[in-house]
């Protein structure tokens, strides 16, 4: 996504449940994805296991943006700001998870989790999982990340260049 960012507007679950973010990811080429500067990535913590998917909505500013510098006054900056957003076009992608991971994966994570107590530390293995925004769209990876140098990390999901 060169020379755009994605400003993240909300990401609904299948449960319905809605979240309003206002998070933004930049545009970048670096040479892995992981340091990708358009990557977001989540960690859950419980037991809870993963979504069926999740529906992202987004609109795409330019990058670098306005600066607050570049105007008489903050009024001035706010009212450019709103101008320019209200003529973006929100994009939604859905982006399916659950399918894309091998339960295995899934069950390796949960376990692992079920054998530290609250508030002992973290589990030997934790499933992550990226989401990178691209010039077709939203891409999916994800890990399991493992703290023992004896455990085998195992990754999966689209290829990003």
């Amino acid at each position: 996504m060169e020379g755009r960012s994605a400003d993240i507007r909300a990401i609904t679950f299948p449960s319905e449940k809605r979240m309003i973010y206002g998070l933004t990811v930049t545009g970048g080429r670096k040479p892995n994805w992981r340091h990708a500067v358009g990557t977001t990535e989540g960690m859950s913590g419980d037991t809870r296991g993963v979504p069926e998917w999740l529906d992202f909505e987004w609109r795409e500013p330019s990058y670098p943006g306005l600066e607050p510098q570049d105007f008489p006054s903050k009024e001035a900056y706010s009212k450019a700001v709103s101008e320019k957003y209200s003529k973006l076009t929100t994009k939604t992608q859905r982006v399916f998870i659950k399918s894309r991971i091998p339960p295995e994966i899934v069950h390796e994570a949960i376990e692992s989790r079920l054998h530290v107590q609250k508030g002992q530390g973290l589990p030997e293995k934790s499933l992550w999982i990226y989401f990178v925004w691209t010039d077709d769209g939203i891409k999916f990876r994800w890990d399991l990340y493992c703290t023992k140098p004896a455990c085998a990390m195992k990754e999966g999901g689209d290829e990003i260049n």
